[in-house]
């Protein structure tokens, strides 16, 4: 067992059992990770229950993989963000929307904002229809590895605040050179 046979959608299935008794909470991990049912889980002889929870433990330590800012998913090609001009306006306005509910909850929605597919060359693909496509890519990054979600998701944390900065420099700036021509 190791954190890239882990998807994002597992991810927040184990999350959601974050309130359940550590015995159910385990149980339940095991069925999600190994996409079995409740019933074969509670069914399994207790010496191989035991060696099937013993795999588990590479959950109790964090995924160490670097950052990858481009990589392939389900045949497609994706690059991730590196810095504010590679964000659309729109997208840091749904980022703060976002990152108001549960990060895990929302992990495949942020990886969905901040990646952009790209073709052989890594030229990004133009998209007619932002919105369904910002959908296609939610649903698809529901199944990307936690690994590459994770390793993102720590550097754009360490980034976000610096980019946060940026943006409201940037919105003074706009807002005292329309004061000016008003």
């Amino acid at each position: 067992m190791k954190w890239n046979n882990i998807t994002i959608y597992q991810l927040q299935e184990i999350h959601s059992c974050r309130d359940m008794s550590h015995i159910e909470k385990t149980m339940n991990t095991l069925a999600i990770v190994k996409d079995w049912s409740m019933d074969k889980v509670e069914s399994m002889p207790i010496d191989e229950l035991t060696t099937e929870l013993k795999k588990l433990d590479i959950l109790n330590t964090l995924p160490t993989d670097k950052v990858r800012f481009s990589f392939r998913h389900r045949g497609r090609r994706w690059k991730l963000a590196k810095t504010t001009n590679e964000i659309c306006g729109h997208h840091f306005i749904e980022l703060q929307q976002v990152f108001n509910g549960d990060m895990i909850e929302s992990l495949h929605k942020v990886m969905a904002l901040l990646t952009y597919e790209v073709d052989l060359l890594g030229r990004t693909k133009k998209v007619t229809d932002a919105q369904a496509h910002y959908q296609e890519k939610c649903e698809l990054f529901l199944s990307l590895p936690v690994t590459t979600a994770y390793s993102y998701a720590v550097f754009f944390s360490a980034v976000y605040p610096k980019l946060l900065e940026t943006i409201l420099t940037y919105l003074k700036e706009e807002m005292n050179q329309l004061k000016q021509e008003a």
